[in-house]
This record gives C-alpha cells, structure tokens and sequence, in this order.
C-alpha cells in the first residue's frame, strides 16, 4: 500500500542539528515541558502532597519546595480522584500558607472533584473548556494533574499496554 501523503514525515540529521530548541522547565531541574508523566511511590509516602506542593509553586511562580525554580508561572487543572473537596482545600490553604502566598495568587488554578473515565466525551472536553479558559486568562500554557490516575482510568484501556496508555494521555 502506498503511504498516505504528509503522514509519515523524514528529516535529515544534517538540517535539523543546527536549530535544536533549548529544554523548557516549568520547574527547573525537575519538569519539562511538553511532557506527561507519573509521581510513582510506595503507599502513604505523601505523593499526592508533593505533586500538589509542585503544582502551586507554578502557578503562584514561587520555588517549588523552596528550591526549584520556576521560570514561567503557568495554570494548572487539578482532577482530585480521592478524598473529596474539603480535604483537597485544607491541603491547598497549608500549601498556600507554607508558601507565604495568598489565595489571590492561585486565580489560575482550577480543579474538580468530578471524575469519570477519560475515555468519558463530556469528562474529556470539560477538562479540554476548562483548560483553554485557564490559558486565555493566563496568557500561557498550562498543566493538568489527575490525582490518582485510577480515579478516571477506564475500564477498556489496559494499563500494562503504554500504547494504550500513551494514546488515552495524549486525548487530554
């Protein structure tokens, strides 16, 4: 079968080495952006803290944990898949206070205790509506933070297969 135009595209090395784009952090040292990926560790290692801890520090635009830089403050969609509302805002307020920030500079964090699997069309574009409104009224691009992934993982995407896994990321 012939190869469908414009689909599969070659470079040659030779004119791509020249021009190669700087490494972009949202936390330097520690995140780079574009990319997806996990906080992974044993059970109650305070995971889900960190992540949250990090993901103030970018959109305040303080140093994250007090050490890592961050060079562009930028939004950021939290998807709480455990633990309800109430204990998700009594985390953020420590964070917050930790921080010596205040609730003003989180204007351009949103989040939602509403899950649903990510395969769910209404889930899917109202993290894709939310996400662009955050980025309008931010001027730059933002992250989104699905907290435990389990909590929208669909019942039809295997877990063991990272193409799958790959594929079910990159909707959103």
């Amino acid at each position: 079968t012939a190869a469908v135009p414009g689909r599969y595209r070659f470079h040659r090395a030779a004119d791509r080495l020249d021009d190669i784009p700087d490494i972009e952090f949202d936390i330097a040292g520690y995140r780079i952006r574009p990319t997806f990926g996990t906080t992974a560790g044993e059970l109650k290692t305070l995971k889900s803290t960190l992540v949250m801890a990090v993901s103030v520090a970018q959109v305040a635009g303080v140093a994250a944990l007090g050490h890592f830089a961050v060079p562009t403050p930028r939004p950021v969609l939290y998807v709480v898949g455990e633990g309800g509302e109430i204990p998700f805002r009594r985390r953020l307020a420590r964070i917050r206070d930790a921080y010596g920030i205040s609730s003003g500079d989180l204007a351009h964090l949103a989040y939602t205790t509403d899950t649903a699997p990510l395969t769910d069309p209404g889930f899917r574009d109202s993290i894709l509506d939310q996400l662009d409104q955050l980025e309008r009224d931010s001027g730059t691009t933002g992250t989104v933070i699905v907290d435990p992934k389990y909590a929208v993982h669909p019942a039809s995407v295997d877990a063991r297969n990272l193409h799958d896994e790959g594929a079910m990321l990159r909707a959103v």
